[in-house]
Formats: C-alpha cells, sequence, structure tokens
C-alpha cells in the first residue's frame, strides 16, 4: 500500500471526526451558524466520519503488518481508532 494514500486517510479521518464532534456538541450550545456550514458539518460528521474511519482502521491493519512500514504520528491513529468505537457505540447501541 501506499505510505501517502495511509497518511491521507488518516488525515482525512481526522478532520472528519473534528466535524463529528462539532456534530456532538452544537445542539448542547445556542450558536447561529448559515445554513451551508450546518449542511457541511453534518455531511463530514454524520455521514463521512464513519466510513473514513473504517477505511482508514484498514488501511492501520494493513500498514501494521507491513515490515517495510513508515512512521506516522500516533496520536492520530489513537484519535481515529478511538472515535471509530465510539462512532459504533453512538450510531448502533444508543
Amino acid at each position: 500500500m501506499n505510505q501517502k494514500l495511509f497518511a491521507f486517510t488518516q488525515r482525512v479521518a481526522l478532520i472528519c471526526n473534528i466535524f463529528f464532534i462539532a456534530c456532538l456538541v452544537i445542539p448542547y450550545f445556542n450558536f447561529v451558524l448559515p445554513q451551508f456550514m450546518v449542511s457541511m458539518m453534518l455531511m463530514f460528521g454524520w455521514v463521512l466520519s464513519p466510513i473514513m474511519n473504517i477505511i482508514a482502521f484498514f488501511f492501520f491493519i494493513i500498514n501494521i503488518r507491513k515490515p517495510d512500514r513508515t512512521p506516522f504520528p500516533g496520536l492520530v491513529i489513537f484519535i481515529n481508532i478511538v472515535a471509530l468505537f465510539y462512532q459504533i457505540f453512538h450510531f448502533f447501541l444508543i
């Protein structure tokens, strides 16, 4: 697997996770946002975030099994994995 693709999916998943957290927090605060921003946050947070996390997790599993893997920041991977498990819990168990 190409290491640039792995890094790209991890970063996109992290950005989508930030939107997911924003989607969780916004109903508890009185924010006035433009409609296009709300639509973008919902699209990235609720729709793309679980899909990108699953893809990033599978790429992580593939990358960890390779002997010649290049290092990638562990905090990004950790945040993506924790977010994936929380999304599974949130979408399927709540």
